[in-house]
């Protein structure tokens, strides 16, 4: 759902194997806590981005020179949720397509970003 969404705006999405590790199936762990993202959460953080910032996506050409020199990292921000995803994005020549790379996902009320990242709230 995701990668089809995203796609269909010119932007390729790659999950890194821990942002995979994140995303559980709701089970709670021994304490009965769970601090891992559900599928639902997940979904939800993608198509709030999807439907509120698809047009900052669209232009994502104007973002080409600082893309080009591997300096476009972000996060977006589920502030209902709590839920925090840093990701790169670049330019892929070959498949003329830009490529968001979600490096993880984590529940973190206080998640602090770098001050040269651009924060994508949702």
């Amino acid at each position: 759902f995701i990668q089809q969404k995203f796609y269909s705006i010119g932007i390729i999405i790659n999950f890194t194997k821990h942002f995979g590790d994140r995303i559980v199936d709701g089970a709670k762990d021994d304490h009965g806590k769970r601090d891992d993202i559900s599928v639902e959460e997940m979904i939800d953080t993608f198509a709030k981005l999807y439907s509120h910032h698809k047009r900052i996506f669209k232009q994502a050409a104007d973002f080409q020179d600082e893309v080009k020199r591997g300096e476009f990292e972000g996060v977006i921000k589920n502030l209902m949720k709590q839920i925090n995803v840093p990701f790169a994005l670049e330019f892929n020549k070959t498949k003329g397509k830009y490529v968001m790379t979600c490096k993880t996902i984590m529940k973190r009320k206080d998640f602090h970003t770098k001050d040269k990242d651009h924060v994508v709230e949702v």
